[in-house]
């Protein structure tokens, strides 16, 4: 008897595997015929070799082949997926590049978490093999307050975008501030669009009718404990002198001695309801209402305020001869008494400075019946960057500090949602949104950003990413961009963004297990 030849493991391997009908077709063409066979030959050699002892021979044939045909007329070789892997590969990257014309995805298309495959805030569509996927913020308890930061060029569509967004909050029946010192403000008039009346408050600044006192009337004193009435004065405190810092042409804070007296006024003169920025002032610059406010210091607070009143006392004029205050030494609050020159030199300020605060909004009640609140500053009756900067930081300061009284009376206040749009406009609004960024998830506020590209908002920058923002690159975003977020958006590569089609998005998106990268169509 013959001995039987032993199968190779490779054959018994086909048995289960999955068989693929192959055919294999070497064409080569030369001016050269000596060349045309020697290359020819060399391919045929290079696909020899599949796997064990199973191998591809080469034959020649002389008929024309089609080679676009499903059978292109010649012998089939079965072969395992297995083994068919070793001589079929799709090409790289490099040579999709360098060959334009091979037919392909741009980019890289990858599949929507099944987290974010539910929500409200839709941030487009995924497609992904043929079939599209609606693509969602997260809804998710922990995160759905976190912010959103929107990158991309004039005209690339985050006026369109935030429409949407908005018709989504309000579609939720939640709040939203929009701020808007951008040309005509294209931005508020879009979404107004879409907010019904009932919803509307229009705070349209150009209007007279409309300017705001610069008071925080949405703080008032509901107790009568000592520590309760200082605790409510104190917080107007830091927001006052937020929007003193905000007056000046250079960005500079004030100096501790200034902040000193700046923040011994406001301690005594908050202590009391319905008081503006005016009253502070007066209670610096006027011995005889600094005089009153320190008489009016009920005696359950004087203790604790007595290191105010002692520097307050520090202000008054003496006369030598009398011992009587006759006046205020201005030259220890130039400083003060300078910017609040300057905030009086623009009408609409000075008016802002001398009105009561009857006329105010109250961001704590808007906020709690989801209302839509648009603040509109057009750049024409707008155009100094010293306003802006004082405008926005108020409203900042105004919604911060109603943040935080609906926090302490609710364990979970309804969301709000506020959209900045090139906020570096407003310098140091972007100093106090570093610490509001971190906290802002706990009171229910979630901040969308809009900018050219990171760096205008260098000041905050870093706050976005201790704080779990989300990041949204529209096409034709700046690659700086990407070079930022390169280490997150991994697998994507500057190429992706830079191939991103008309109104596509490359999308960081913040999931419980860290970020989601995928890209997405923003086209209703």
């Amino acid at each position: 008897f013959g001995q039987t030849k032993k199968i190779s493991n490779s054959t018994i391997k086909k048995e289960e595997a999955t068989i693929v009908n192959t055919q294999i077709v070497v064409l080569s063409e030369s001016e050269n015929k000596v060349n045309e066979s020697n290359n020819a030959r060399a391919a045929v050699e290079s696909f020899k070799s599949i796997s064990e002892d199973n191998i591809l021979e080469g034959k020649k044939i002389n008929k024309k082949v089609n080679f676009e045909s499903y059978n292109i007329g010649t012998d089939i070789n079965k072969v395992s997926c297995e083994e068919a892997y070793n001589f079929i590969s799709l090409p790289g990257r490099d040579l999709l590049q360098e060959h334009k014309q091979i037919q392909k995805i741009d980019v890289l298309e990858r599949e929507v978490p099944k987290e974010l495959q539910e929500g409200y805030i839709s941030i487009g569509k995924s497609i992904k093999k043929g079939i599209a996927t609606e693509a969602y913020m997260s809804d998710d308890k922990n995160l759905g307050n976190l912010g959103l930061t929107v990158l991309g060029p004039q005209g690339a569509g985050k006026t369109t975008y935030f429409k949407r967004y908005a018709k989504n909050v309000i579609e939720k029946e939640e709040g939203l501030i929009v701020l808007d010192y951008i040309k005509n403000c294209d931005l508020a008039n879009s979404i107004q669009e879409v907010v019904p009346k009932e919803r509307l408050i229009e705070l349209d600044l150009s209007n007279p009718k409309n300017l705001q006192s610069f008071s925080f009337n949405e703080l008032k004193i509901n107790s009568n404990e000592p520590f309760e009435i200082l605790e409510c004065a104190n917080l107007k405190t830091q927001q006052t002198i937020s929007l003193i810092n905000a007056i000046n042409d250079t960005g500079d804070p004030l100096s501790p001695r200034m902040r000193r007296f700046l923040s011994a006024a406001c301690n005594i003169v908050y202590i009391h309801d319905n008081k503006s920025l005016k009253d502070i002032i007066r209670c610096l610059e006027d011995y005889k209402v600094r005089n009153g406010y320190i008489k009016l210091i009920p005696t359950n607070l004087k203790v604790m305020l007595e290191d105010e009143v002692s520097c307050l006392k520090e202000l008054d004029e003496v006369d030598k001869k009398t011992s009587e205050v006759t006046g205020t030494r201005d030259s220890k609050i130039e400083h003060i008494l300078d910017r609040v020159n300057l905030l009086r030199e623009d009408l609409k300020l000075k008016y802002m400075f001398n009105i009561d605060s009857s006329n105010n909004i109250n961001f704590v009640k808007c906020m709690d019946e989801g209302k839509v609140i648009l603040i509109k500053m057009p750049e024409a009756k707008f155009n100094s960057k010293y306003v802006k900067n004082i405008l926005v930081t108020f409203f900042i300061s105004k919604i911060w500090l109603s943040c935080q009284v609906r926090g302490a009376y609710q364990d979970k206040p309804l969301r709000n949602h506020i959209i900045l749009d090139e906020i570096f406009q407003a310098p140091t609004s972007e100093t106090i949104l570093e610490d509001i960024l971190v906290q802002a998830r706990k009171f229910q506020l979630k901040f969308v950003f809009s900018a050219h590209y990171l760096s205008q908002i260098e000041t905050i920058r870093e706050s976005l990413k201790a704080s779990g923002s989300s990041y949204m690159l529209f096409s034709g975003t700046d690659k700086k961009n990407f070079k930022e977020l390169e280490d997150e958006l991994d697998p994507y590569q500057l190429e992706d963004l830079l191939n991103l089609k008309e109104y596509n998005s490359l999308n960081l998106i913040r999931v419980k297990n860290g970020y989601s990268s995928f890209i997405t169509n923003l086209k209703e």
